[in-house]
């Protein structure tokens, strides 16, 4: 309960912030990012806990959780900074390969911006749950 409690405040400080900016949701939504950041997040969940996902899960939300599942959060974290530093450079690459249109420019910029957002989701919701 106190986690669910502590990632409501997360979520509803970012939207509330998001929203005083004058920002749409829709624009917070970059598929590229995504994919690159939690595609492999998610393959790594499925490789250290096979069928027990969905119990690690559980035990995440519940709190309840072993050192092995502390192991396994402190990787997911890591992984996922890793890959939204790769999300970063191919957002990069992409804006640096289209200089000459600049037609063609915000969508580069977006998966950048939004892949260190992305990044840094797994850390913020899933170390306070840690025993360490």
């Amino acid at each position: 309960m106190k986690n669910s409690m502590l990632w409501f405040g997360f979520f509803v400080c970012v939207l509330v912030g998001v929203i005083q900016e004058g920002v749409h949701i829709s624009a917070l939504i970059q598929p590229t990012a995504g994919l690159i950041v939690y595609g492999p997040l998610l393959s790594y969940l499925i490789y250290r806990c096979g069928g027990d996902l969905f119990g690690f899960m559980k035990r995440v939300i519940t709190g309840d959780i072993s050192d092995e599942d502390t192991l396994t959060i402190e990787r997911v974290c890591s992984l996922g900074l890793m890959f939204g530093g790769v999300s970063l450079v191919v957002g990069l690459i992409h804006t640096m390969g289209n200089l000459s249109d600049p037609s063609r420019l915000g969508g580069g910029v977006a998966v950048a911006f939004l892949s260190v957002v992305y990044a840094a989701v797994p850390s913020i919701l899933l170390l306070p749950v840690t025993k360490r």
